[in-house]
């Protein structure tokens, strides 16, 4: 059988059709009733006929008294279509469009012959020719790149629901899902057409939440091709400002690499939200609705529908406060964790000088001697005591000059305690004592190791350095080689040049001098118009003849020198470094020992000691003396011979001297990724840089901070602003001269440990260097303190977020650099570390350094007890000057006092100022370049 161009032959075609058509239909196959084909692409309508047919036509209509245009007639194609090449038809019958148009969009008919003599089939087909949209969900316009998302809202915020460029017209609807199924709320809807192209949209406006704390809606389509392969997208909105505080957080303690399991406190919740919360910074684990994951970090595996979070092997990585919150569509439950890795020590018990530790150790000793125990590898770190092992013989033995070293390494802490004993009681021949952990957390470990005393009695005693008399040295007579005689008298020659600078300077005559009780004292003034602060009058220990960096070009070749020190020139052969320079030495030599690549390695793997690698890099060039038993001396001579000894030769820097060396190699982009991925992790940034070449030019790095953003919660609002641009309330700090004190552990003891926040080393300690800084000083550098949802009671608990500014080096006194007067202008509150000894001298220096508008804060340190007080008056500005006399504290009392007063600063409500506005026109005025 065989059509024609005949109308009679047509219409007994199409009588047959339309009587005995539906009759096999389902006998000889079929093809959907409606189909859909992607614009400018091959279509296919697809149809399954059975082999061995014996023809399939197609037609352009529903009309079949006309021609088909495409026969397939015994394995034969022909017809217009097939001739023109529009179409072609697959051995099954389906018809091939070989690229798809408008014109396409219509009703097709499809006929078929089983055999040249049977009745024919036809099948009409409704073809719809679509345009997959841009995203292959519903947009929201409050998530980013996903179909789920979940936001922290202050009200309910104008959503918006979009499918974009699509064909045919696909509306998106409103609904709030709930423990009742989904629920159309109210919403508008609009529609745009562009190039056959349809943009939908829904918007909700002025909504209210269904609950007091979560609420969850879905934007849908339903009348989508299967072009789109998610016909929803659900955002999950809680209310900031309604969070429950009234629950309380639980200890977790789990020791590293075993398994931690959280749970919350709801069972078979319609609504879970788990969240961390470390140093800061807030992540999100897991927001789950009805048992469908909302968002999930995939670090962390989940039990119990969403109520169990678990960690397999859980380390350092996984400290923090974990929250659960868990609704059952009315209420809402909160299950707080707060998470802490332990790391028992090797060996699991005190180890005690002089003791095998492979039996019970007994210890032969004189009436008075020393005992020293340790614990190494420990963490949380925990505080040793000696005592007497029977409560009933504690009188008959005293311990004294005890002395608590604790030293870090990476996580862990290694814990030292070193105590003179005596014997009261001379008829006792043995005694039992113990090295027992005590203090926080020492419960959780139960350390302790025991041993026996045995007393010589008339024997030659062992006599401990008193108070008065803690500079002699302890002379121990040890076996030397030849070697070591030579090492000997070198040191005793460097002794002895040491000592005659020192005394020339009147230290070791001050230290040997010292006669006074090592009481502990803080004097704590505010002063006012008529106020007299009494500083001591004698008179000043000489100076240190001060380092002549700012008055010094130093050459570029010197900073090529430091370069190659470092490793630099290894991945930087010439020009600036760019991150594929990084990334191809970290491919090609993963172990390599460059100080550079360490630091870089460490950078990208999120280890927030990557600014250490330089001090574990390089060893110590300073020649140290061996003075054993008199450690405050040793440090006084090591501090004089750091910020003596300034050499000249290419080895001549500190840590932070190379890590200034870094910034200065790095191409713009790289250097934005590094101080970017430095301030995530809490470590220090530079906000004013100079010039490694012209000391005197300074520049403010506001390109590469505009890149640093933060979040954080206060006052129960989440927030995220740019530090360029958001007025954090400012403090910086200086210091006059040497101190004798550490003011970057101070810095961190007050945005870390005060804070509960753990205890970071956001700025680089000069005790923690080679060598004096030479090329960073002058560095301002940048830290931010972000406060959490944690209510503490403290008095000096940082109430807002805070931007400190750390001067490196010393304030010059005299012709203030342009850093320094930015400082004084900039910040709400300039804190100035100064000696006591040196306060009177450098007097006028402080006094200038306060103006109208900010708030100036004196820490006068002294390492003796005055005697006599001589009076001065000093003049103020305001309400501006506050000094703080901390004489013989610790530097964690230096620390609370000082932010006691910092809190006050804060709570003034004064306006904080931005570096793209207020910093821009500062540097301007002073003469301060802008990158």
């Amino acid at each position: 059988m065989k059509f024609r161009p005949s109308w009679s032959y047509s219409a007994v075609f199409l009588l047959l059709l339309l009587t005995n058509g539906e009759l096999s239909v389902e006998a000889m196959g079929g093809c959907d009733s409606k189909q859909y084909v992607e614009l400018g692409k091959v279509g296919t309508i697809k149809c399954s006929f059975q082999e061995g047919f014996y023809g399939v036509y197609w037609y352009n209509s529903v009309d079949v008294t006309q021609n088909p245009f495409f026969y397939y007639e015994q394995l034969k194609k022909s017809g217009k279509g097939f001739e023109t090449g529009e179409f072609d038809v697959e051995n099954d019958g389906s018809l091939v469009i070989r690229n798809v148009s408008l014109q396409h969009d219509h009703e097709f008919t499809v006929a078929i012959l089983s055999q040249k003599t049977d009745e024919a089939i036809s099948i009409i087909i409704d073809v719809v020719v679509v345009v997959a949209p841009k995203s292959p969900y519903p947009i929201i316009n409050q998530c980013r790149n996903d179909n789920n998302c979940y936001k922290i809202v202050d009200t309910t915020p104008n959503l918006t629901c979009m499918v974009k460029d699509s064909r045919p017209h696909i509306k998106p609807k409103w609904y709030r899902r709930t423990t009742q199924g989904d629920r159309e709320i109210v919403f508008e809807e609009s529609t745009k057409l562009s190039n056959e192209r349809f943009t939908s949209y829904a918007y909700v406006t002025n909504h209210l939440f269904d609950s007091d704390n979560f609420e969850v809606l879905v934007c849908k389509v339903t009348n989508a091709p299967p072009l789109i392969t998610f016909n929803e997208s659900v955002i999950l909105l809680e209310l900031a400002g309604n969070l429950d505080h009234s629950f309380t957080t639980e200890e977790q303690f789990v020791e590293k690499n075993s398994e931690l399991i959280l749970t919350c406190t709801t069972d078979n919740a319609f609504i879970i939200v788990w969240k961390m919360n470390d140093d800061n910074r807030t992540s999100l684990i897991l927001g789950q609705v009805a048992g469908k994951r909302i968002f999930h970090l995939e670090n962390f595996e989940t039990g119990d529908n969403g109520n169990r979070l678990i960690m397999h092997q859980a380390g350092f990585e996984h400290e923090g406060t974990y929250t659960c919150r868990s609704s059952d569509g009315e209420i809402t439950s909160t299950s707080s964790f707060r998470v802490s890795i332990y790391v028992q020590p090797v060996p699991r018990y005190p180890v005690v000088e002089g003791c095998s530790h492979h039996h019970y150790c007994v210890l032969t000793t004189e009436s008075e001697g020393k005992l020293t125990c340790k614990l190494t590898g420990i963490r949380p770190v925990i505080q040793l005591k000696w005592k007497v092992f029977h409560s009933n013989a504690a009188g008959d033995l005293s311990f004294f000059n005890e002395k608590l070293t604790i030293t870090q390494n990476g996580e862990i802490y290694d814990v030292f305690l070193t105590a003179y004993f005596r014997l009261n009681d001379k008829s006792k021949s043995k005694l039992t004592v113990e090295c027992a952990g005590y203090g926080m957390h020492a419960e959780m470990f139960g350390l302790s190791t025991k041993l026996d005393l045995m007393f010589v009695i008339g024997g030659a005693e062992v006599a401990p350095p008193s108070n008065d008399e803690q500079s002699k040295t302890h002379t121990v007579t040890v076996s030397m080689s030849w070697l070591m005689i030579i090492a000997t008298l070198v040191s005793s020659l460097v002794v002895f040049l040491l000592s005659g600078l020192l005394f020339k300077n009147g230290v070791l005559g001050k230290l040997f001098a010292r006669k006074e009780e090592r009481n502990s004292s803080l004097i704590y003034e505010a002063l006012s118009v008529d106020d007299v602060i009494n500083i001591s009058g004698e008179t000043s220990l000489t100076s240190l003849e001060e380092n002549n960096e700012d008055q010094t070009l130093l050459s570029r070749d010197k900073f090529l020198k430091l370069q190659e020190y470092i490793g630099m020139n290894e991945i930087c052969e010439s020009g600036l470094l760019d991150f594929s320079d990084v990334t191809d030495m970290l491919r090609d030599q993963p172990t390599s020992t460059s100080a550079s690549l360490l630091f870089f390695q460490r950078l990208l793997s999120n280890d927030n000691n990557a600014t250490t690698v330089f001090r574990e890099v390089f060893q110590d060039e300073v020649s140290q003396v061996n003075l054993e038993n008199d450690e405050q001396l040793l440090s006084i001579v090591h501090e004089t011979v750091k910020s003596s000894t300034l050499k000249t030769t290419e080895r001549d820097f500190s840590c932070r001297d190379a890590l200034f060396a870094i910034y200065h190699s790095c191409k713009l982009p790289l250097r934005h990724s590094v101080l970017s991925k430095m301030s995530e992790l809490r470590l220090a940034v530079p906000l004013l840089l100079p010039d490694p070449f012209k000391r005197d030019q300074v520049t403010l790095l506001l390109s590469d901070l505009r890149n640093v953003h933060k979040v954080w919660t206060e006052k129960g609002l989440q927030k995220s602003a740019s530090v360029s641009d958001y007025p954090f309330p400012t403090i910086a700090t200086m210091r006059i001269g040497g101190i004798s004190v550490s003011k970057g552990r101070i810095l961190n003891m007050i945005i870390g440990r005060l804070q509960d926040v753990g205890n970071p080393s956001a700025f680089i300690k000069s005790e923690d260097d080679n060598h004096a800084t030479v090329w960073s000083t002058g560095t301002v550098e940048a830290v931010w303190f972000l406060p959490n949802d944690t209510i503490s009671s403290k008095d000096y608990a940082l109430p807002v977020a805070t931007c400190f500014l750390n001067l490196r080096g010393k304030m010059q006194t005299t012709n203030s650099r342009p850093q320094e007067r930015f400082l004084n202008l900039f910040a709400m509150c300039v804190v100035i570390f100064i000696e006591k000894s040196s306060f009177n001298e450098y007097y006028d220096s402080v006094i200038n350094a306060v103006t109208d508008n900010t708030k100036v804060i004196v820490v006068v340190i002294s390492d003796k007890v005055s005697a006599g007080q001589n009076s001065r008056r000093v003049l103020r500005k305001g309400n501006y000057l506050t000094v703080i006399v901390c004489e013989r504290c610790s530097e964690l009392r230096i620390a609370i006092e000082l932010c006691k007063e910092i809190v006050k600063v804060l709570e003034d409500n004064k306006p904080s100022k931005t570096l793209d506005k207020e910093g821009k026109l500062l540097c301007k005025e002073l003469n301060i370049g802008i990158e």
